[in-house]
């Protein structure tokens, strides 16, 4: 298993490299989050799961080559290798990497992986590479939704697969609450600004699911599966007003209602995840 590096024509922006440091800091995080109780464990721990039954569902054959974008702590990376593929593991942060390494080791799967330090709207491959590209919660950290999937759909194969997620705007819990409300984000904005005051996680991009699928659409993929995931923490002002616990039930409870399709539930969940095939539906 080798390093690379992130290609010399690749300029790294100052955005990008403050998601470096702020995913640097937070690596054991990303390592231990499959052994939290936490609702923001449980919903992670939820997204893997369905990313794995989206996998499992694409079929792949037995030499298909599998490539994972943003691989962080290497749970979905190393999955995939234990089921007999084998996959090509980007990451930028190097601990991350280091992490990915270490579980692959510790499973005996070290054979099945390929470890890459590299930018993910910039991949080091050529086009028509993978028969499955995963970009699990990477979207949101990019500094332009479309051209990375332009990217990710560069290197899947025609009629290849890719899994990604984004973040979704409209999120039930920040509509109940008028301190996050997504309407007043210009105005946190600013007032960030102008106050000066300090930013402990970088800006994210989001998108809602209509605007996701028109995305879709435009860049010729075929939607085969879709997911909305994740309600809560519920607060007030900013302030939670339930335990950890309880959100943890509520979270279950709305997550039953948006997979009933109940209107507007079905729609305001943290995130979307879609199972994509590269090509319209006719395989142009």
């Amino acid at each position: 298993m080798t390093y690379g590096s992130i290609p010399s024509q690749t300029v790294v922006s100052a955005h990008q490299k403050s998601v470096d440091r702020y995913f640097e800091v937070a690596a054991k995080q990303w390592d231990e989050i499959y052994e939290l109780d936490t609702l923001y464990a449980h919903i992670h721990q939820e997204r893997g799961r369905i990313v794995l039954l989206m996998a499992e569902n694409v079929a792949l054959s037995a030499d298909a080559r599998v490539l994972e974008i943003g691989c962080g702590a290497g749970l979905a990376t190393v999955a995939l290798a234990e089921r007999g593929y084998v996959v090509e593991a980007v990451d930028t942060v190097r601990d991350m990497l280091l992490t990915t390494r270490a579980r692959a080791a510790r499973a005996a799967v070290a054979d099945r992986i390929r470890v890459i330090q590299a930018s993910a709207d910039h991949l080091p491959y050529g086009d028509n590479q993978f028969s499955l590209v995963l970009a699990i919660g990477v979207l949101p950290w990019l500094a332009c939704i479309r051209k990375a999937m332009m990217e990710f759909i560069r290197v899947a194969k025609p009629g290849g697969c890719l899994i990604v997620n984004i973040d979704n705007t409209w999120r039930l819990h920040e509509l109940l609450d008028p301190r996050l409300h997504p309407v007043h984000s210009p105005l946190r904005h600013y007032l960030r600004n102008v106050l000066r005051l300090p930013v402990k996680v970088p800006p994210t991009q989001r998108c809602s699911a209509r605007q996701f699928n028109r995305l879709i659409d435009e860049l010729r993929c075929t939607k085969l599966d879709a997911k909305m995931l994740g309600f809560g923490p519920l607060s007030f002002f900013g302030y939670p007003f339930l335990s950890e616990a309880r959100n943890i039930k509520v979270n279950k409870f709305l997550q039953s209602c948006a997979d009933r399709q109940l209107p507007i539930i079905r729609s305001t969940a943290a995130q979307y995840i879609t199972l994509l095939r590269k090509g319209n539906r006719s395989g142009q």
